[in-house]
């Protein structure tokens, strides 16, 4: 699981909680700094968990151009706005679904055992 978020607690955190329930993980703090890691093992990845506001590229951005690399790779965008403010952005994304902050940690493994698993059977939104 590739884990991009600008805060570095916020990775810490999430590193931590997946890697508890046995997903490996890699993060970085910037859309750059996920491109390059996605463009030398985009195999490797089941999945990407993205923050939708960060500096430099937004998660927006950085899964259009994610999508360039690894068009089917499986996407959860994380953020503090609701999900109807991202609705449409959504809609136009297959393969990527929404998990609105703040979340449990339980909350966050299901998401993303979810996501892991629709990438697994082509499912996704």
């Amino acid at each position: 699981m590739l884990v991009v978020d600008d805060d570095p607690d916020v990775t810490d955190v999430i590193e931590e909680v997946l890697s508890l329930a046995g997903i490996e993980v890699v993060s970085t703090q910037d859309g750059e700094g996920a491109l390059s890691l996605l463009g030398s093992t985009a195999d490797g990845f089941d999945g990407a968990l993205v923050d939708l506001s960060m500096p430099g590229l937004s998660g927006i951005e950085l899964i259009d151009r994610m999508r360039v690399v690894a068009p089917d790779l499986p996407v959860l965008l994380m953020s503090g706005y609701s999900e109807h403010d991202t609705q449409e952005a959504l809609r136009k994304r297959p393969l990527t679904r929404f998990l609105q902050k703040p979340f449990g940690l339980a909350r966050l493994t299901s998401e993303v055992e979810q996501l892991i698993a629709s990438g697994h059977t082509g499912l996704g939104r």
